[in-house]
């Protein structure tokens, strides 16, 4: 497995509250054939979304700011670390995939 590539995708979404445009967004996540998803502005905590490993950070106001890293169920990896703000503007990740090492470091567009 870790020669295979990753499939990587990412999105500002400027929310993800409306069914229709989450559905648009998942469809576009199914189509694509994502394995690791970047999320940002997404306002809200997410749900499941159908990826097993969701890591996010919200805003204590739930229609501000939010960053999520998504994950499938199909790729084997251990988290090495973790690093979120209160404000929900990023989250930084090590991910071990296998033998490699994958740093991931999300940041909201708000400023």
């Amino acid at each position: 497995m870790a020669n295979q590539k990753l499939r990587i995708v990412s999105f500002n979404v400027n929310g993800i509250l409306n069914p229709v445009k989450r559905s648009k967004i998942l469809s576009k996540m199914k189509k694509e054939k994502a394995q690791v998803v970047y999320l940002q502005e997404t306002h809200t905590k997410l749900r499941k979304m159908g990826f097993t490993n969701i890591f996010f950070s919200s805003y204590k106001s739930k229609h501000k700011r939010g960053v999520a890293v998504l994950l499938s169920n199909k790729i084997t990896f251990e988290q090495t670390y973790v690093q979120k703000d209160k404000e929900g503007r990023f989250i930084l990740e090590n991910i071990r995939r296998d033998r490699d090492h994958l740093t991931e470091r999300i940041r909201s567009s708000w400023k």
